[in-house]
């Protein structure tokens, strides 16, 4: 074969592999991070954590809400809590990881929320989240009733955290929802990122 035409012939392959992994590499990131469920809180520090930080006030059910303020998931919740008010006899708290780049701290505590400002570390060591946004649901004796998600997919229409509550509320079983948002620790954003595309 004449030295031209081979060299031609592989540097078309070349050009093929190089365009195929340029598609396939962002694709594969994308598909994964509509997919991908993240990791649950480790039960028994979750369990342990919303005892210690239950509202004094609180009587009956509280829910947490844990947000990455890199996420934009997390904002889609935030922005839901600020439209829909509080829940009618029922404590919620916001925790955000990270700092908002707005004046979201401010419009959650217009609404009523409580706020807390935290970081991947400390939320990982006292409450054993690593991923966000997360949604918790404690009943009025302090036991964590539902950990998980808010929505079926990622980004889904239908942000269902007061649906969750309402039956918990009624007694009934709720299967938790995937957790499907951000990593917030380095350690799995390091795992779900190992190229370093997105954290």
């Amino acid at each position: 074969m004449n030295p031209l035409t081979w060299t031609k012939k592989w540097a078309r392959r070349g050009f093929f592999v190089a365009w195929f992994l340029a598609v396939l590499i962002p694709g594969v990131y994308q598909l994964a991070e509509h997919t991908l469920s993240l990791p649950k809180p480790v039960p028994e520090k979750l369990q342990a954590a919303m005892i210690a930080n239950r509202p004094r006030d609180a009587t009956g059910w509280v829910v947490l809400h844990v947000l990455y303020a890199e996420c934009g998931c997390s904002g889609r919740v935030a922005d839901r809590l600020t439209q829909r008010g509080l829940i009618p006899g029922v404590a919620e708290r916001v925790i955000i990881v990270g700092e908002p780049k707005d004046d979201l701290v401010e419009r959650l505590r217009a609404h009523g929320l409580s706020v807390e400002l935290t970081d991947a570390k400390d939320l990982s060591d006292r409450y054993g989240i690593v991923a966000a946004p997360v949604l918790v649901v404690a009943d009025p004796g302090g036991t964590v009733r539902y950990v998980g998600g808010y929505t079926e997919q990622k980004r889904g229409p239908a942000i269902r955290d007061t649906a969750i509550v309402a039956s918990l509320e009624r007694g009934e079983q709720v299967d938790a929802l995937p957790i499907l948002g951000c990593a917030v620790s380095r350690d799995l954003q390091r795992q779900v990122d190992p190229l370093g595309l997105k954290y």
